[in-house]
């Protein structure tokens, strides 16, 4: 950083204050940006933070935001809510570690699991703000799950969210007549997940740390960076890709889908993407 002018330095924890230091000291025309673990609660006010494992969102949020005389902590959460507790309910791993991913700058408690069954005993065992309810699952789906935990005393009231992939004209009105108070489609936007949040976790629970600045954009909007194909880049859904390889070989039996993960994993080292993107949606 002595020879050379950056425009933004990354820092864990262990080393902010450290860095700060260096760069007043330096007087450099750099601004620091905090990379926090999940859980970690910044005492950092006046350095913009962005919740590990680092997404497109809060990185292209911090990135506009700090060419603004103006520079916050920020990500791509407009409110956390530490004392929510959301359950997502999905049979693919992949789909469940990504959603993961994308709730963790609200620093909500996430429960998951792979099955309709296994959400009702879920339900019953705890207490939940929300529910992300996958459509399509194999013995007990997203739509017959939904309609039992109506019937019980934790369900009836619960917010229940479908997540589909079938996104087509009135798919909407069916999940609202079977039970579903609201639907999110996949891939997950993140502004439209944003939105979900904002209207059914509890206002109570909710702690802003941005200004209310009306209804969410989409995510491109909210990504405009000069030279990047901000559209592309979500529309893709490839930047979670790289963090969850070693969740999902850890997790792969041995054999034929070891192998496509591992060469989807050899792929992305090489930083082929597209053909990254392709082979790991064939894996779904």
């Amino acid at each position: 950083m002595e020879k050379e002018k950056f425009k933004f330095a990354f820092a864990s924890r262990d080393i902010v204050i450290e860095a700060a230091a260096f760069i007043k000291k330096m007087n450099l025309p750099t601004s620091l940006v905090l990379l926090s673990n999940l859980g970690e609660l910044s005492s950092f006010q006046d350095i913009p933070t962005i919740t590990m494992p680092a997404y497109s969102v809060p990185v292209a949020n911090v990135l506009n935001y700090a060419v603004s005389a103006d520079v916050k902590n920020v990500s791509g959460a407009r409110f956390t809510a530490p004392e929510a507790r959301v359950l997502l309910v999905d049979d693919i791993l992949t789909n469940l570690i990504v959603a993961k991913g994308l709730l963790a700058p609200y620093s909500m408690r996430v429960d998951t699991c792979e099955s309709g069954k296994e959400s009702i005993e879920l339900v019953n065992a705890n207490t939940y703000d929300l529910v992300f309810m996958d459509h399509m699952m194999p013995g007990m789906d997203g739509i017959e799950a939904t309609d039992i935990l109506r019937g019980t005393e934790k369900g009836r009231g619960l917010p229940i969210v479908a997540l589909t992939a079938n996104a087509v004209t009135g798919m909407r009105d069916l999940f609202i007549a079977s039970g579903m108070n609201d639907f999110l489609s996949k891939p997950i936007d993140p502004a439209k997940l944003d939105s979900i949040l904002r209207k059914w976790i509890p206002k109570d629970k909710q702690l802003r740390h941005t200004e209310e600045r009306g209804e969410p954009e989409t995510s491109a909007q909210l990504l405009k960076i000069d030279g990047v194909d901000t559209a592309r880049g979500i529309a893709e859904d490839i930047d979670a890709l790289d963090e969850i390889m070693d969740s999902l070989l850890a997790s792969a039996p041995n054999g034929e889908t070891r192998e496509k993960l591992t060469g989807i994993s050899e792929m992305v080292l090489m930083s082929e993407f597209k053909d990254a993107l392709t082979a790991a949606r064939e894996l779904l």
